[in-house]
């Protein structure tokens, strides 16, 4: 320990001399130290137990043999701010201080007591004292620095910094922290004063030349930031956010796109670190995604597969890129990034929920069941997975999953309408089949949260075709719908329910020409097997069979079927 930093001996130690002294024949002075002594110990011994009531009865015992022992003082104070007794705390560090200025550790232990109460200005008045005690201990100053930092006194922390400056001379710590303070003061002299102390003496710090050149960057010093950018680079070729940010000065100027174009060369450098790649681009993703600025996709797509060649391994740089491509409309490959972000890091709700939308997409109901549990177990608490995963189960005939999954989001979103509105009509469509009544009385219930959407009349008539499909043929030409194609699709098997053949066969088709959808071409083409066409039932089936990414056991044998009739 620093020679000017002395504490009170240990106990035992202090004990050991003192029987050594016993040996030699102890005079009454001796004596009373030993009894001092004695005490200490007993006091001391009642403190680690954390008997403080009776180690401050100990520590006046102490006090009476000898008033002006500053350990008893001192120990004494540590058992009043054990026990939260502030004023007594603070009377008797007080007094140990005074008995006995030269120890350190009597300072040192009295503004932690005080930190740890959060009571900074007061930390910070115990560690002007001991700096003015030990004036040439650089420590000590910049104990003054860090308290008076959180007390909010700026220009007191310089000064503290400062006077650590003038004993040690410019340090990465003290210009960093004085560098700091100056900027947030906007003392910009002082900052280049700072900067300049430092750099002349260590002109390599690459730490203190990106600090020093961001500075720059931020109040648009573009040519002075570029200079220092390059000069980090010229000292570590590799260093990571030096590289980016000398890509990114000065393209502002330029258009959008051709500002991503320039990063090429910093995306594709495999030692920049990919968050400060992420950085840069994430102001250009969102203007893309959130503005629909449709000029920045070919110049995103190209840094976007910089980076997955650069960043194989890493999940982030396959969340970007599906993004991108999810925007682009380039759905098939957004699928194929967001299930590779998920095989690397799994932790990300929103990849799994943009990824179990795309899947609905393309009709690729198989693989949300397939990898719903695992989606579920880690976001038990997510609605809307639950509620994708029902559709998805619904289409793949497990109604019984289906409707498990549909009943936890309807009670997980209990307070949140459109939610509660959207699984409802799920459950009835369900429903609609197996439970007409009860998949009316849900339709109705959707109408009730929202009478103008001619989503839930729709799905209202769907439960009536079985039982009533007049009734059904005029909800629904009460609520057109125009351009879709789910409109047409049951609008059609209420035609067939009602034996108007051709009339059914149109909306089959109009529904087709509003979407190419394999569910829709199953219905027509098992409408038509119905009608005893076997052959144009083949076509639809057929159809549908392309457009589904997996294979469906009960399609294929229809197809099947129908070409060995």
């Amino acid at each position: 320990m620093n020679n000017k930093m002395k504490s009170h001996l240990s106990l035992a130690l202090y004990l050991c001399l003192s029987i050594s002294a016993i040996a030699q024949g102890p005079t009454r002075v001796e004596v009373l130290e030993i009894q001092t002594e004695e005490k200490l110990i007993a006091a001391q011994t009642d403190f680690l137990l954390q008997n403080y009531d009776k180690a401050i009865e100990g520590y006046d015992a102490v006090l009476e043999l000898d008033a002006q022992n500053d350990v008893a003082m001192y120990e004494k104070a540590r058992c009043y701010a054990a026990l939260d007794r502030v004023d007594d705390a603070d009377k008797f560090f007080d007094r140990a201080i005074t008995m006995n200025p030269s120890n350190a550790w009597y300072y040192l232990t009295y503004a932690k007591y005080k930190e740890d109460a959060l009571q900074f200005p007061a930390a910070s008045e115990i560690y002007r004292r001991l700096s003015q005690q030990f004036p040439a201990e650089p420590d000590y100053h910049i104990s003054l620095a860090f308290s008076e930092l959180k007390a909010g006194n700026l220009k007191q922390a310089a000064q503290a910094l400062e006077d650590h400056k003038k004993l040690l001379g410019p340090t990465e710590e003290n210009t960093l922290r004085l560098f700091d303070i100056y900027k947030r003061t906007k003392d910009y002299d002082k900052t280049e004063e700072v900067m300049q102390d430092y750099l002349s003496a260590f002109p390599d710090n690459t730490t203190i030349l990106l600090q020093y050149a961001n500075h720059k960057a931020s109040r648009n010093q573009d040519a002075e930031a570029k200079k220092l950018y390059g000069r980090i680079l010229q000292i570590d070729p590799e260093h990571s956010q030096a590289s980016i940010q000398y890509a990114a000065i000065g393209r502002e100027s330029q258009p959008e796109d051709e500002q991503i174009t320039v990063l090429k060369t910093a995306l594709a450098n495999s030692t920049v670190e990919l968050d400060d790649k992420i950085k840069q681009l994430i102001p250009f993703v969102e203007k893309f995604v959130q503005e629909d600025k449709a000029e920045l996709g070919p110049a995103l797509l190209e840094a976007t597969e910089i980076l997955v060649q650069t960043h194989p391994y890493d999940a982030k740089s396959y969340a970007i890129a599906g993004d991108v491509t999810a925007q682009l409309g380039e759905v098939d490959q957004a699928i194929s990034y967001y299930e590779q972000t998920i095989e690397l890091r799994n932790t990300n709700y929103q990849v799994w929920e943009q990824l179990f939308y795309l899947y609905h997409e393309t009709y690729n109901f198989k693989a949300i069941t397939d990898k719903s549990d695992q989606a579920l177990s880690l976001f038990p608490n997510k609605a809307q997975l639950y509620y994708l995963s029902a559709r998805a189960f619904a289409q793949m005939n497990d109604h019984e999953e289906a409707l498990y999954l549909v009943d936890e989001n309807i009670y997980m979103t209990g307070r949140t309408p459109a939610a509660q509105y959207r699984a409802l009509l799920l459950k009835a469509e369900i429903l609609s089949k197996k439970d007409p009544k009860s998949a009316e009385q849900l339709a109705l219930k959707a109408i009730e949260i929202n009478s103008d959407a001619p989503a839930a009349h729709r799905v209202l008539a769907l439960s009536q075709i079985t039982s009533d499909a007049k009734k059904a043929l005029e909800i629904l030409k009460a609520h057109p719908e125009p351009s879709s194609a789910e409109y047409y699709h049951i609008l059609a098997l209420t035609q067939a329910q009602m034996n108007s053949g051709t009339q059914a066969e149109a909306h089959f088709q109009k529904a087709l020409e509003l979407q190419d959808s394999p569910l829709i071409h199953m219905a027509y083409g098992d409408y038509l097997a119905e009608s005893g066409q076997s052959d144009q039932s083949q076509i639809q089936w057929t159809r549908a069979a392309e457009l589904l990414p997996y294979k469906d056991p009960k399609l294929q044998e229809k197809i099947k079927q129908a070409q060995n009739p």
